[in-house]
């Protein structure tokens, strides 16, 4: 005779599955559904310190990341972590990658010394795990230099970048696009080095490499056009970063939800092209959608949302309104506790 427990379980493999296949069709809403249907039904019948329940949040954290609701991702991944880290042996490799998924939530949202403390756990964690180079190790190295980057040590994020693309040569095949994201994330590096030549070189090999395995309107192909817009905005090249932005936009546009911060992220660098090429009543227009986008999913420290404020208040005062101006200056500058 089928139990109850028997029952609930097959209706949790057909949450599931329909969840993988929304997800799969970039149904993220929908997918999620799925899955909050799924937890619940579990955490009626079991306690919520097991590891399905732990992977449950950590799937849903997954989907909350790549809607951009980073706030909720950050809540899954610790509820999962911590569920995972009283079932599974402490190297297991999903509490390594765990660490990993809560330094992005951490990253994405400025919180750039917790991020880097979880990608350092992480990376410990996989060279203990696996005795010889691998994958994991590589992305781990790739995922530190990003935050150190951004933290503007940017010896030490080459330094990391470097080694990430030692390990990814030796192990990957040559149209991995692994090896592209490690150029793009090289060119970056290079591009707030201001050695812009450098940085070109090293963003168009990831596209090269991208065009290899990708197809054209994926989402990396578009990040890394965006990151060439940035290069050629610095080189004062502008109408051809508008070019390589609206390009950028238009792919991320297609694959993200319409609240996520690289859509944000997009639009303020359009809206900086406008306003260097003056023209300013389309800079406004679109530097409002960036800052009113990421007000609602970052937090007031986040230098994305400061730097758009910051090129809203430029644009007010070439348009000789300066009482806007200042109001958007103070909110660049406003120190947040």
């Amino acid at each position: 005779m089928t139990s109850q427990t028997d029952i609930v379980r097959a209706w949790c493999r057909q949450l599931h599955e329909s969840a993988d296949f929304l997800r799969r069709e970039y149904r993220l809403e929908d997918a999620e559904t799925q899955l909050q249907k799924c937890f619940d039904l579990l955490s009626s019948e079991q306690s919520a310190q097991t590891p399905e329940i732990g992977y449950l949040h950590i799937q849903l954290g997954n989907l909350a990341y790549e809607r951009g609701l980073i706030g909720s991702a950050e809540f899954h991944h610790s509820a999962g972590l911590a569920i995972l880290k009283l079932c599974l042996a402490p190297t297991h490799p999903d509490i390594a990658n765990c660490f990993n998924n809560l330094a992005n939530d951490y990253f994405k949202q400025g919180k750039l010394t917790q991020a880097l403390e979880q990608h350092k756990l992480s990376y410990e964690l996989y060279k203990r795990i696996y005795a010889v180079e691998n994958t994991a190790v590589a992305n781990s190295l790739n995922n530190i230099s990003n935050v150190y980057s951004e933290l503007g040590d940017f010896k030490l994020a080459k330094r990391f970048q470097m080694d990430a693309i030692a390990i990814r040569r030796k192990l990957c095949v040559q149209t991995d696009p692994a090896l592209g994201n490690s150029y793009n994330n090289l060119g970056n590096i290079y591009y707030h080095l201001r050695k812009y030549s450098m940085a070109r070189w090293y963003l168009g090999k990831a596209l090269r490499k991208y065009e290899l395995s990708l197809p054209g309107d994926h989402l990396e192909v578009g990040n890394t056009l965006n990151n060439l817009g940035n290069v050629l905005y610095f080189q004062r090249k502008i109408h051809t970063a508008l070019k390589y932005h609206k390009k950028a936009y238009k792919i991320r546009k297609s694959h993200l939800p319409h609240n996520h911060p690289d859509l944000a992220n997009s639009l303020n660098n359009l809206g900086n092209d406008y306003l260097a090429l003056n023209l300013l009543n389309s800079a406004l227009s679109t530097l409002h959608s960036a800052t009113a986008l990421l007000s609602s999913v970052l937090p007031a420290a986040s230098p994305q949302l400061r730097s758009a404020y910051s090129s809203l208040a430029q644009a007010y005062s070439r348009l000789g309104r300066e009482e806007e101006s200042e109001q958007y200056k103070e909110l660049a500058s406003e120190k947040v506790s």
